[in-house]
């Protein structure tokens, strides 16, 4: 993505924009390999956007790589957090000196 264009979308657009070309991007994957199977691995903010495309696309798996576990709206894992809809395996790998454990 150009950065003159990305400095002019609001987090929430950016985020909306990095999850649809994630699934974009999962579209031509498909196409290419329709029989094997695909993980979304992502770090930092990728871990949120390839949790978030796990929840509306087919994948077998997630690995999450630094996870932030605290975001705009406060600490993930709440009650009402989207993520505890997941039903793919998901490996969460946060090192134990990382400065967003909590």
């Amino acid at each position: 993505m150009n950065h003159a264009i990305a400095g002019n979308l609001s987090v929430p657009k950016y985020a909306e924009k990095m999850i649809s070309t994630t699934k974009q991007k999962l579209k031509e994957v498909r196409q290419i390999w329709p029989d094997k199977p695909v993980y979304l691995i992502g770090w930092g903010p990728g871990a949120i956007v390839a949790c978030t495309v796990s929840l509306t696309e087919c994948v077998s798996g997630v690995i999450a790589l630094g996870f932030p576990l605290l975001g705009i709206a406060g600490r993930r894992g709440e009650p009402n957090d989207p993520l505890f809809r997941m039903r793919v395996p998901t490996l969460f790998v946060i090192g134990g000196k990382a400065n967003n454990n909590v």
